[in-house]
């Protein structure tokens, strides 16, 4: 149940991945632009380490092949025959948990979640807000400051 249990989210990680890449949903950072990005309702845009080009879509494509192969093998029974002892019960148990995650989320969770933490610069967000002095908000370490994106007015 490990195994299949550790690939299924990295599987839909990479296939996301695999969409954007090939959809060119995913941008270039511009040193001058000072935009939220990364975020709910913001662009997409590469950090400093990715693979660039043809050569990303291989390797997104090659992880989800050896995934697709990994969690299917992995809810197969170790024995030729199988009995209650030697059955395999990874995919009653990876259903257990996935069946009533997506029911909650599709139910609940999105009625109650507002969305990430987004870390903003003290200086940037006290100019945003109108305030004259960065000293006059709610400062984490290093000059940045946690908000809510429901908080925080666009």
């Amino acid at each position: 149940m490990s195994i299949s249990d550790l690939y299924l989210p990295y599987t839909v990680v990479a296939a996301l991945l695999l969409y954007r890449r090939c959809t060119g949903g995913i941008g270039n950072a511009r040193s001058n632009d000072t935009s939220v990005v990364n975020t709910v309702n913001a662009k997409l845009v590469w950090g400093p380490f990715h693979l660039p080009g043809i050569c990303g879509i291989l390797v997104n494509s090659f992880a989800l092949i050896y995934m697709a192969i990994a969690v299917f093998f992995s809810f197969w029974s170790p024995s030729w025959v199988v009995t209650v002892q030697t059955m395999n019960f990874s995919v009653v148990g990876t259903c257990a948990v996935i069946v009533p995650s997506l029911v909650y989320c599709l139910l609940r969770a999105r009625e109650i979640y507002d969305g990430p933490i987004v870390e903003l610069d003290s200086s940037k967000l006290a100019k945003s807000l109108g305030v004259k002095r960065a000293d006059d908000l709610l400062l984490c370490q290093n000059g940045v400051i946690s908000y809510f994106l429901a908080i925080y007015p666009r």
